[in-house]
């Protein structure tokens, strides 16, 4: 008989036991939930591969403020910078996959998800970063817009552009003829190895002991060259511009007075970061100088005398008729 009462209360003794244990599992949720009537918020991630001051994070930044001006407490935008969200997976792919929200993707990001854009890097195709803004907004914009948008990613912005830049450490690149004989540092494109061998100079693998370097004031200022080469020839030979892109997947789940507030985000945020670009650019060029780095520009004889030598690299780059290239050539033509 004792027995039989010591053992009566245990299946009672689990039910509390269970009972307690969904409760405390369910405790988050509950405490997180909207109250009767309140809105859900949204969590935004919007990253990049660029690091938090750098201008294409500022085009981030841009529009994480628009979103959560649009409608204050629906949205939460997480920033993440410095290339977190693309160790594992390519930033534009997981945009496309509605994984990630947002993305400003640099210069090389959207030439690895359209090819075809490493049309705009053919050396000497515009006369300067706001030639090359001003097409990129326009008609190439558009042809850029079509291309993204076959994969699932609505463009938004197109900015900070920046122009490329030849760095040399014998001496000043005022012409064709200053370059050859040189070695460069081997290019990661053909815009890159067009250039190189246009101007009759040897790419090396070794980038430490190049004589030329071609890139961008950032990339070179970042490098810490400028401690090591002392001729900077100002050529605007080439165009780097990045993109802020939203996933089509996620804006089509979101409800539809929320589909429009992402259809309202500003128009003028790739042209403000590219305004930053350009006080970045002056502040570069007034280290180099500081470090001892001639800097040098050209004529319109000499950069007459460039376009000439490189004329064969563009028509490469050219494309197809109808092609993403084409109409990328076209537009930079049409300027």
């Amino acid at each position: 008989m004792s027995t039989h009462a010591s053992n009566k209360p245990w299946p009672w003794r689990r039910f509390v036991t269970r009972c307690a244990f969904i409760v405390a599992l369910a405790a988050p949720f509950v405490a997180g939930a909207p109250r009767a009537g309140a809105q859900a918020r949204w969590v935004v991630k919007l990253g990049t591969a660029a690091f938090a001051q750098a201008p294409l994070a500022g085009l981030l930044n841009g529009v994480a403020e628009a979103i959560e001006r649009e409608q204050p407490g629906r949205f939460w935008v997480k920033r993440i910078v410095d290339g977190a969200l693309a160790r594992d997976k390519a930033g534009l792919l997981r945009v496309a996959a509605g994984e990630v929200h947002g993305y400003a993707a640099s210069y090389d990001e959207l030439v690895a998800a359209v090819p075809e854009a490493i049309a705009l890097s053919a050396p000497f195709a515009f006369d300067n970063d706001r030639d090359a803004a001003a097409v990129l907004r326009s008609n190439g914009g558009s042809a850029i817009e079509s291309a993204l948008a076959a994969q699932g990613l609505r463009l938004v912005a197109i900015g900070p552009c920046e122009d490329r830049v030849l760095l040399s450490t014998s001496r000043a690149l005022r012409s064709p003829a200053d370059a050859a004989g040189l070695s460069i540092a081997r290019g990661k494109d053909a815009a890159h190895s067009g250039l190189a061998s246009a101007l009759s100079m040897t790419p090396t693998d070794d980038a430490q002991a190049a004589d030329v370097h071609d890139a961008t004031l950032s990339q070179l200022a970042a490098s810490g060259a400028f401690f090591t080469a002392k001729h900077l020839t100002l050529t605007d030979h080439a165009l780097e511009c990045g993109v802020l892109v939203l996933s089509q997947r996620w804006i089509d789940g979101l409800p539809e007075q929320m589909q429009k507030a992402m259809s309202k985000l500003p128009r003028d945020l790739g042209e403000q970061a590219t305004k930053a670009q350009r006080a970045t650019r002056e502040a570069i060029l007034a280290r180099a100088k500081a470090l001892g780095v001639e800097v040098s520009t050209l004529d319109t004889k000499q950069r007459r005398a460039f376009v000439e030598a490189t004329r064969e690299v563009r028509v490469k780059l050219n494309g197809e008729p109808g092609s993403l290239a084409r109409k990328l050539t076209l537009a930079a033509q049409a300027k």
